[in-house]
């Protein structure tokens, strides 16, 4: 039976090697007191405190990080459109294995309730998923320069921009409301670990 869910992959929030796929609410990245949060980022230490990789960590109110799995490779993100239905809201997977995610997703979103982990609220129709450097991970070659930094401190718009030039920032017209994330596990399919992380509107 074909499945009812079609998935758009990203072509522009791909993290090369040694960054760190993250997602927020427009008004985290406008807000400067922020700036020092994107510059010190880092996962190397996001394994010891759950005891695994893949895993989705809340930096702060309304702002996440996805990690890289055992081997360094970052997530995937697609938008989800499930065609049975004509709702206009959005619904997003984020993939953190290398299997095709139409494979699995429907078994694994019939059981989502019990896989629930947060929520956040979008009030100004947009979520952003971005990648940034690892400032700990010696082998990323785009960490951010001096200059870089000296420009987004005169003007936190620049951030964005420079996240925008370099194809590591992809931002979603929303519906405003509540979302909730929940975390799909491989062992429902007979594996092991995280399987991907959806977001959905409630």
């Amino acid at each position: 039976m074909r499945s009812k869910y079609l998935f758009q992959k990203s072509n522009r929030s791909i993290c090369d090697n040694g960054e760190i796929l993250c997602f927020a609410t427009l008004p985290v990245l406008n807000n400067k007191k922020n700036l020092e949060h994107f510059l010190n980022l880092t996962c190397l230490d996001k394994y010891e405190t759950v005891g695994g990789f893949s895993d989705l960590h809340k930096i702060f109110k309304d702002f996440y990080l996805v990690d890289n799995d055992q081997d360094g490779m970052p997530p995937i993100v697609y938008e989800v459109i499930n065609t049975s239905t004509n709702k206009k809201k959005k619904t997003f997977f984020v993939s953190c294995s290398g299997w095709d995610p139409s494979d699995f997703f429907e078994n694994a979103y019939k059981n989502k309730k019990k896989n629930y982990v947060t929520k956040f609220s979008i009030k100004t129709s947009k979520l952003v998923f971005f990648c940034l450097p690892d400032v700990q991970n010696k082998s990323c070659k785009t960490q951010f320069k001096k200059k870089d930094i000296k420009a987004f401190s005169d003007d936190i718009n620049n951030f964005s921009l420079n996240r925008i030039e370099l194809d590591k920032f992809e931002e979603f017209n929303v519906i405003n409301g509540v979302y909730n994330i929940y975390t799909f596990w491989h062992d429902e399919m007979g594996g092991n670990g995280i399987f991907g992380h959806l977001i959905e509107l409630k």
